[in-house]
């Protein structure tokens, strides 16, 4: 094991000499800064978050500290994207003992209407030509996000969709970069609300890590959520991306993800399996809907089976029972570039007039 070598006056540790590295770096780094003004500092970081939101962006202060830190208040880019505080260091000690540039960013009060940003447009590159640049790997890089206070309004569909965080830490390890990204997340979140229209879902504690791949997508290792509506828990089977899913919420949450689902109330229960990509994944779940209500449905049991493949999507084994009547059936439709729709069903029907009223239709024709 190597402790160091000798010296007049002793031994000096390899991580001191590391630690000696650093500074000298940082030192050389920091020379040309006579020469860049901080407001040209400021007016560079400032462009760069204008590219991003597609607005002209100022701040109310501005300030650069050595070695390595950067801290801007009250940020605004016209109505997009407000800030109270953003500040940014390399974390030296922390980069030594990882072997790796460790960053941390904090952002406080942050109001962002991803609706109205307009990304200004890249310069065209020709195909081919960045395949002819060398980009050389960079070291491993560590990023930690810490944030309070955010609202965001996402464009998740036309009515609006905002979500609220009052806590969030969100830590990003690249593993490797240049010939492709690997990349190990975690996240964290504290009272989290997520609102579409009329309809809001709470989240009293928010947990997920995963990994993203190159070329490969977005995995998910663990992944735990609760809260008054919902209770959920994520737990990858194996390293090639399959998740075991179990949940137990309220229906009606379900109406806050998608406008063709309506509000149902009752208690869901899923359990399943998912695989491959969070991006486009394979679904395999058994759903049940207990003492259901849905319009003049009331006390219901609803379970099925849901399984979802590219735009194939299936409901097989669904059962329906009430106290008028009850169903089965399976149901498979593919969204693909000819879209398909099979269903096939049987009921039985114990009491007509309470069946019918179900249906809206008020008694029995006469004969």
């Amino acid at each position: 094991m190597l402790r160091g070598f000798g010296t007049q006056r002793g031994t000096i540790g390899w991580g001191w000499l590391l630690l000696l590295f650093a500074v000298l770096v940082a030192l050389l780094l920091l020379l040309p800064l006579p020469q860049l003004s901080l407001d040209r500092i400021r007016a560079r970081l400032l462009d760069q978050i204008s590219e991003v939101t597609g607005h002209p962006c100022e701040v109310g202060s501005f300030a650069f500290y050595l070695p390595a830190k950067v801290v801007a208040r009250n940020l605004y880019c016209g109505d997009v994207l407000i800030a109270d505080e953003l500040a940014g260091h390399v974390s030296w000690w922390s980069s030594l003992r990882q072997a790796r540039i460790v960053v941390t960013v904090r952002a406080v009060d942050v109001q962002a209407d991803f609706t109205r940003m307009v990304p200004r447009r890249a310069d065209y590159v020709a195909p081919g030509e960045a395949d002819r640049e060398w980009n050389p790997p960079l070291p491993g890089l560590t990023v930690l996000l810490q944030g309070s206070r955010w609202r965001m309004t996402l464009p998740y569909d036309e009515g609006g969709t905002t979500l609220v965080i009052s806590s969030l830490v969100l830590s990003a390890r690249v593993n490797s970069m240049g010939g492709g990204e690997d990349i190990g997340w975690s996240l964290a979140g504290a009272d989290v609300t997520w609102t579409r229209r009329e309809h809001s879902v709470s989240v009293d504690r928010l947990q997920l890590a995963g990994r993203w791949k190159s070329y490969q997508g977005l995995f998910l290792d663990t992944g735990e959520m609760t809260g008054p509506q919902v209770s959920l828990r994520l737990t990858a089977v194996d390293d090639r991306g399959e998740v075991s899913v179990r949940s137990y919420m309220d229906a009606a949450v379900l109406a806050a993800f998608s406008e063709h689902i309506p509000v149902i109330h009752g208690q869901l229960f899923v359990a399943g399996r998912l695989r491959g990509s969070l991006l486009d994944p394979e679904v395999d779940v058994f759903f049940r809907v207990s003492e259901g209500a849905w319009h003049g449905l009331e006390r219901a049991n609803l379970r099925a089976r849901f399984a979802r493949v590219g735009p194939s999507l299936r409901f097989s084994a669904v059962h329906l029972r009430h106290t008028a009547f009850r169903g089965t059936a399976n149901v498979e439709f593919s969204l693909g570039d000819r879209p398909t729709l099979l269903i096939a069903a049987r009921s039985v029907v114990s009491l007509p007039d309470r069946a019918l009223e179900v249906a809206g239709v008020k008694g029995l024709p006469p004969i």
